[in-house]
């Protein structure tokens, strides 16, 4: 069984003459839009008749009745004017497009996070490098005046010396 129908087995016995018969399976009928699902019936453990090599096995499609990527689209498929259905508003035809993509494309959600995070260390290193390059320039090569007042707490280390070596490391 699939996401769109439940499983089915049973007998199907044909009476003489009869040359076809119909197999109820249930289909699923959820909100949430999937491309046309298919599967296979077979014929197996016949008796008292020849099935061909081709002809015990049938191959059923299911169409989605669901409007993609969301049913809020649903109404662009009923109407007759097409000046209408072009009104719809684009940015939220995106924004619902990359959500349904997000939540139903395995592994997407997990790749686009650890993405968003690891490009974040990036960002953090660029911080720190243009934090480091205005510390170096104001606080370690100043121009010394004011030394005394000013580096007290602004210095990492005790001496300008071993704070640039500390940085540089």
């Amino acid at each position: 069984a699939g996401e769109k129908y439940l499983k089915a087995s049973g007998e199907v016995i044909f009476e003489p003459g009869e040359f076809s018969k119909t197999i109820r399976i249930e289909i699923v009928d959820d909100d949430q839009w999937t491309p046309t699902t298919e599967f296979k019936v077979h014929l197996s453990n016949n008796t008292a008749c020849d099935i061909g090599n081709y002809l015990g096995t049938c191959r059923v499609k299911i169409i989605d009745n669901d409007a993609f990527p969301t049913n809020r689209y649903q109404h662009m498929f009923e109407m007759d004017d097409l000046q209408k259905a072009k009104g719809t508003r684009r940015v939220r035809l995106c924004w619902d497009f990359m959500g349904f993509a997000f939540w139903n494309i395995p592994g997407l959600a997990k790749r686009t996070c650890l993405i968003m995070v690891f490009d974040q260390c990036h960002n953090c290193y660029l911080w720190f490098t243009l934090w480091a390059s205005i510390y170096i320039v104001d606080t370690i090569f100043g121009d010394g005046k004011h030394e005394d007042e000013f580096l007290r707490g602004h210095l990492l280390l005790p001496t300008r010396q071993q704070t640039a070596v500390s940085i540089g490391i």
